[in-house]
Parts: structure tokens; sequence; C-alpha cells
């Protein structure tokens, strides 16, 4: 019925249960949740933002994944500074985050729950320890992965949730998106 190597297993795992709410899981209406992740939903979002109001303090940050907030070649083009990509420096991305945010501006850091590990240290020093108002969007944080044990992401709440100053939210789906979201245009 499945293949050996998992996939149909994971595919199958992923379309029908990510992204359910508890509420779905007890009455077994896998379709009560939107099927628009969130990250499409920031994708989005961002895509909007750029592109109607343009909040000129607004900054959007990536290290080397530029694509998972929805920036595209196009859209970077369009931002110009307004999009910075530090590279594989995840540490460097929540450190220039902090300094943005201590100068007035509003970045918004983009990664995968994964790699965000590697910047513990400036999470805890930098940007908490600050209370320094920048935003962290975390994709990929699931027990499912496409690749392996070394690309899951199931710490990031463990790992954030007892930072001083961090307000960690983890909806489920868009249907659970908190109102804060809405005052970071999300």
């Amino acid at each position: 019925m499945f293949g050996t190597d998992g996939v149909e297993i994971n595919a199958m795992v992923q379309r029908h249960l990510h992204g359910l709410t508890n509420e779905a899981l007890r009455s077994g209406d896998v379709d009560a949740c939107s099927h628009l992740g969130l990250a499409q939903h920031y994708v989005e979002a961002v895509e909007q933002d750029w592109n109607s109001r343009r909040d000129p303090q607004v900054v959007g940050i990536t290290a080397a994944t530029p694509y998972i907030m929805g920036f595209t070649p196009e859209l970077r083009a369009a931002a110009g500074k307004q999009f910075v990509d530090v590279g594989i420096a995840e540490e460097h991305a929540v450190t220039f985050a902090t300094a943005l945010a201590r100068s007035g501006a509003k970045p918004v850091f983009g990664v995968y729950g994964t790699f965000l590990q590697r910047a513990y240290d400036e999470l805890w020093h930098d940007l908490c320890l600050n209370d320094a108002p920048a935003t962290i969007l975390v994709f990929g944080a699931s027990i499912f992965g496409t690749t392996s044990e070394t690309h899951l992401s199931f710490f990031d709440i463990s790992m954030l949730g007892g930072l001083p100053n961090m307000h960690y939210l983890a909806p489920a789906c868009l249907e659970e998106k908190p109102p804060q979201a809405e005052a970071i245009g999300f």
C-alpha cells in the first residue's frame, strides 16, 4: 500500500493531519481548518505589504532562504534596502534584527526552525535581554520532514519558550493565527 521509503505515508500524514486544530482532530472534520497554511499566508501578506502599504520601517531579513517568506527575485528587487539576505548566518540575522529594532525599525526575520538553533545565544543575549521588538517567523516547525533527522524542527517551542521577553506564538493553522500577528501586518 505504501512505499518502503515512507514517502507516501509522509505525504498522506501531512495532507490529512498537518495544521489541524484539536477540535478538528476530535471531531474528525479534517476540513475544519483552512488548507491555506500559515507559511503561505505569510508569503501572501509579505507580497501584499510590499505591493501596497510598504511600511518604510519594515525590513525583511533572511538567512539564505528568501523564498520561505515569499521574496521572489522580483520582490527582492522591489524591496531594495528593505530586504537583507545575510547568507547562511542566522546568528548575524538575529543580532542585525536586534540592532534594527533598537533603532526604531520593524525587522521581520524569516527562518526555518531547524536553523534557528544556530542563533540561540544571540536570541538570548542580544534580542531577549535587550527586549528588542523584532518579529521572527519560524517556518517548518514539525515532526514531519522531507529530509533526514538533521532537518526536522521540533525543539523550537521548548528552545524559545523559556527565553525572557520572548512571546512565542505557535498557531496550528490560519484560523488559530493570533490577533498579535495583525499588529505586524500578518
